[in-house]
């Protein structure tokens, strides 16, 4: 594990996950995270994005359906990236792609591909 913080970088070296129901997982898996939330909040203006204990969110919001699917489209792969990079997995059985809107007809959506 390899992470930065304020003070400097931090190495640990595990050769396991952690375990769920942890009392410290879920303020380890932070540090690890954090380089990435961070990563996703920086993408645009209207892209918001927390994390705790393993799970995530990322919100977009925006006018145009096409731009916001263009966008997800970029965090998605910035995600897949990352996770790759950290030899972690996602579960694309607990994972969901959501569209909240008002309008009744939406239109054609861009289909959102994830690994």
């Amino acid at each position: 594990m390899l992470t930065h913080n304020d003070i400097g970088l931090i190495y640990a070296y595990t050769n396991r996950g952690l375990p769920q129901g942890g009392g410290l997982s879920p303020t380890l898996w932070s540090m690890i995270a954090n380089s990435l939330l961070k990563w996703l909040s920086k993408l645009k203006r209207g892209v918001y994005a927390q994390g705790y204990a393993g799970d995530g969110v990322v919100l977009i919001i925006g006018i145009v359906l096409s731009t916001v699917c263009d966008i997800m489209q970029r965090a998605v792969k910035g995600i897949e990236e990352w996770y790759t990079c950290h030899q972690l997995a996602v579960n694309l059985t607990k994972t969901e792609i959501v569209l909240f809107t008002k309008r009744y007809k939406i239109g054609q959506m861009k289909r959102i591909t994830f690994y």
